[in-house]
C-alpha cells in the first residue's frame, strides 16, 4: 500500500512538474549540415520493412546519404525483391546477414559499411517514420551525442482490449516516463526503436553483444559516458503493435531478462559508477516494478485473509489511470495523436489490471525466453 501511494504522489508531481515546463524542447541556432545514415535491422516478414521504407522514401533526400537494410533469416530472392522495388525512390543498400538473428550483430554489420557519414539513425523495420522526422532530428542533434523523439503505436486492429493496453501503457511510456526523465535529467532513456546517434559512440555501444533491452543498455553507456542528449517533443514515428496477447506476454519477459542482463553487466563491470546503478533501479521500478510489486502484494494480502487487496488494486488502477490520461494528453500537444475512441476509454481500468498481469507473467516466462535464446528458437523469443 505504501509503494503504490508513494508512487502515485510521485506521479502526480510529475505530472504538474511536466505541465509547468509546457514545452520540453531546446531550439538551436542552426541544424546540423551533416547527412545521416539509416541502418534498419530486420527480422520477420519482408511486408513490415517494405513499410518501413515507403515513409523512408517520403522523407527529403537531402538529410539522407543512404539508407542500409539487413536481411536477417533471408533469401537472396528477398534481397532482389526490396532492391527492385526501391531503388529508383531512395538510395538503398541491401544486406544479406547469415547467422542467428541478432540485432546487435545486425547493427554492427551495417556500421562495417558506413563510411562517409559520422550520424547514424537507427530505425527499427517495423517504424512508419514521418516524412519530417530526419529533419527535425538533424536540428536537435547539433550540439549533441543523441536525439530522439516519441513513437507512437499502430492500431492492433478488432482486438480492443489488447489495442486498449498497449496504447495507454504507451501514453505513459512517452508521455509521462521518457518525457519527465528528460526534464528531471534522470538520465533520458531513448526508445530503442527510433533514434539519431553520431557513428563513434554507436560502435562504443554495440562493441559487445547487447541485451534484449537495447534502450536500456544505450541509455547506460550514455550515463556512464555522460554524453549530451536532445528531445524532439513531438511523434517521430509508429511502431507496429503486439498482435496477441502472446506477443504481449514475451515481450514483457524479454524486458525483463534485459533488465536481468544490464545488472549482471553493471555488476561484472569494473566502473561502478552509481549513476549507472541508479539509472537501472528507476528503469526497473517506472516500467516494471511498480505493477510487481502490485501484483506480489496483492496475492500476499489475499493469502493473510485480510480485505486490503481490492483497496491496493483500486488505488493502482486509479493512479495507472490518472497517468495515462495525462500521457495521452502530453502526446496530444504534440500535434500527431489521433482522436482516441470512447471503448478506449472505457477500457482504461481493465488495461491497468492487464499491465499488472502482464509484467508478472513477463516475469514468470523470463527463464522461457533464456531458453528459447539458447536454443535459437528465434520465433518464440522475436515474436509478436
Amino acid at each position: 500500500m505504501l509503494a503504490s501511494s508513494l508512487t502515485f504522489i510521485a506521479g502526480i508531481a510529475f505530472v504538474f512538474f511536466i505541465r509547468a515546463t509546457r514545452e520540453p524542447i531546446k531550439t538551436f541556432a542552426q541544424p546540423s549540415t551533416e547527412r545521416i545514415t539509416i541502418i534498419v535491422p530486420h527480422f520477420g516478414n519482408i511486408d513490415s520493412v517494405a513499410y518501413c521504407l515507403q515513409s523512408l522514401a517520403l522523407c527529403s533526400p537531402l538529410h539522407i546519404a543512404n539508407i542500409i537494410v539487413i536481411l536477417q533469416g533471408k533469401s537472396t530472392q528477398d534481397q532482389q525483391i526490396l532492391i527492385s522495388q526501391w531503388e529508383s525512390s531512395i538510395s538503398l543498400l541491401v544486406l544479406l546477414m547469415e547467422g542467428a538473428p541478432n540485432k546487435c550483430n545486425a547493427i554492427r554489420y551495417g556500421l562495417d559499411h558506413v563510411s562517409d557519414t559520422s550520424l547514424i539513425m537507427l530505425v527499427d523495420s517495423d517504424v512508419k517514420l514521418h516524412s519530417e522526422t530526419p529533419e527535425k532530428m538533424m536540428i536537435a542533434i547539433y550540439g549533441a551525442d543523441v536525439a530522439y523523439g516519441i513513437i507512437h503505436s499502430r492500431s492492433t486492429g478488432r482486438r480492443h482490449l489488447l489495442n486498449a493496453v498497449i496504447f495507454w501503457d504507451k501514453a505513459i511510456s512517452h508521455g509521462v516516463w521518457r518525457w519527465g526523465r528528460w526534464v528531471f535529467d534522470l538520465w533520458p532513456n531513448i526508445p530503442g526503436q527510433c533514434y539519431l546517434i553520431r557513428k563513434d559512440l554507436l560502435n562504443m555501444v554495440y562493441k559487445d553483444v547487447a541485451g534484449y533491452l537495447d534502450d536500456l543498455d544505450l541509455t547506460l553507456i550514455l550515463v556512464e559516458q555522460k554524453c549530451k542528449i536532445k528531445f524532439v517533443a513531438t511523434v517521430v514515428g509508429e511502431e507496429g503493435s503486439r498482435c496477441n496477447w502472446a506477443g504481449l506476454f514475451l515481450q514483457r519477459a524479454r524486458w525483463t531478462a534485459g533488465i536481468a542482463q544490464a545488472c549482471s553487466r553493471v555488476v561484472k563491470s569494473q566502473k561502478r559508477r552509481p549513476q549507472v546503478a541508479a539509472c537501472i533501479l528507476l528503469h526497473s521500478w517506472l516500467y516494471h516494478g511498480w505493477p510487481v510489486t502490485v501484483a506480489v502484494t496483492c496475492s500476499i494480502l489475499l493469502l493473510s485473509n485480510t480485505n486490503h487487496s481490492a483497496s491496493l488494486m483500486a488505488l493502482f488502477i486509479v493512479s495507472w489511470s490518472v497517468l495515462a490520461l495525462y500521457g495521452k494528453s502530453n502526446l496530444r500537444r504534440c500535434k500527431r495523436q489521433e482522436d482516441t475512441a470512447l471503448l478506449s476509454y472505457l477500457l482504461l481500468p481493465f488495461a491497468a489490471i492487464c499491465i499488472v498481469m502482464a509484467q508478472t507473467v513477463g516475469i514468470v516466462l523470463m527463464p522461457v525466453i533464456y531458453l528459447a535464446g539458447r536454443l535459437n528458437l528465434h520465433n518464440i523469443v522475436h515474436r509478436r
